[in-house]
C-alpha cells in the first residue's frame, strides 16, 4: 500500500525536494494542532482511484474511501498548513483529472477539520491548471493562487488568474482576473487554418529587424490540441524562436534592440536579446 503523507506544525512542511515550500512564505502562522493527511491505495500508485485519510494523534479518519470509482480520485497533496487559521492544519490537494494522461488540466480542493463535528470536510474543486498553485500571504492569511489555462484541446484561447481562501470548509474566491489579448500588427492563429493549411502548414512574412528583407513566421497545425508548432526564421535562414505549441503568434509594433517584439497566445511577449527571441521577463 502506498502512503503519501504531509504534516505541518509551526510553519514546517514536509514535501518533495522539487516542490516549493509555500508554507514558509505565509507570515504569522501560529502553532496548529498537528494533522497528518495522506492518500493510499492497494495498487501502489498515485495514478489510481486512491482514498484520502487524516490522522490526529492515534485517531484515523477516512475522508474519501479508497477504490470507489465515483468518489476515488488520483490525488497529490500539495501542502498542509492552517489555511483558515482555526488552529488545525488543513490540506491543499490536487485532483489529477487525467489520472496519468495529459488531456485535462488538474483541479484543486481543500480538506479541513471541523472540531464541532469531529470530522473532515472537502471543498468544491477550483482551478483548471497544468501548473502547481501558488500559496502566499493575502491580507494576513494564507491564500491559493491558480492560473487556469482553459485552452485545452481546442483552438480557443483563455486564461484566468484566481485567488482562493479557505473559509468554513469552502474555497472562497477573493480575486479574479482574465488575461487580455494583446493586439498584433500581423499574426498567425491556429483557429484560422484552412483544411489545406492544417495539412501543409501556414506562413506569414514580415520584416522583423528592419533590414528590408522579409522574415518568416511559420506554423504546423497540431490537431489534438488545436494549436501549432511554430518558428521564427530570419531572411538569412537563422531560426530565432519556436518549437513549443501555441495557438497564436503575432508581431507587435513595439521593438527591443531595433527588432519587433512578438506575442504568443494572449499576452506572452517575447523580445530580441541581440541573438534570438526570449521571454520578456528573462531578457
Amino acid at each position: 500500500m502506498l502512503l503519501i503523507m504531509v504534516s505541518t506544525i509551526m510553519g514546517f512542511n514536509c514535501q518533495s525536494n522539487n516542490k516549493p515550500t509555500p508554507a514558509e512564505a505565509v507570515e504569522g502562522q501560529i502553532q496548529a494542532t498537528k494533522i497528518s493527511y495522506y492518500t493510499a491505495n492497494a495498487e501502489n500508485s498515485t495514478l489510481s482511484h486512491a482514498g484520502l485519510y487524516a490522522r490526529i494523534s492515534q485517531k484515523k479518519y477516512t475522508v474519501i474511501p479508497e477504490g470507489l470509482e465515483e468518489d476515488g480520485r488520483c490525488m497529490e497533496i500539495i501542502d498542509s498548513l492552517d489555511f483558515d487559521q482555526n488552529g488545525y492544519n488543513d490540506a491543499l490537494i490536487m485532483d489529477i483529472l487525467a489520472c496519468g494522461g495529459n488531456g485535462y488540466p488538474n483541479a484543486f480542493f481543500f480538506c479541513s477539520y471541523s472540531k464541532e463535528a469531529d470530522s473532515f470536510r472537502i471543498s468544491k474543486e477550483f482551478g483548471q491548471s497544468w501548473e502547481d498553485p501558488i500559496i502566499e500571504d493575502w491580507n494576513g492569511k494564507p491564500s491559493v493562487k491558480v492560473i487556469s489555462n482553459l485552452q485545452g484541446m481546442t483552438t480557443d484561447m483563455a486564461e484566468r488568474t484566481e485567488r482562493f481562501v479557505l473559509q468554513d470548509g469552502q474555497a472562497i474566491r477573493v480575486e479574479y482576473e482574465e488575461a487580455k489579448l494583446i493586439p498584433a500588427m500581423i499574426e498567425l492563429k491556429s483557429a484560422d487554418f484552412t483544411q489545406k493549411e492544417q495539412e501543409h502548414g501556414k506562413r506569414i512574412k514580415f520584416d522583423l529587424n528592419g533590414d528590408g528583407l522579409k522574415d518568416e513566421i511559420s506554423g504546423n497545425y497540431w490537431e489534438r490540441w488545436g494549436s501549432m508548432g511554430w518558428s521564427v526564421k530570419l531572411a538569412n535562414g537563422k531560426i530565432v524562436a519556436g518549437d513549443d505549441s501555441r495557438k497564436r503568434v503575432g508581431v507587435l509594433s513595439s521593438k527591443t534592440k531595433g527588432v519587433h517584439d512578438i506575442v504568443l497566445d494572449l499576452d506572452d511577449v517575447m523580445v530580441w536579446n541581440g541573438e534570438k527571441y526570449v521571454d520578456k521577463g528573462k531578457q
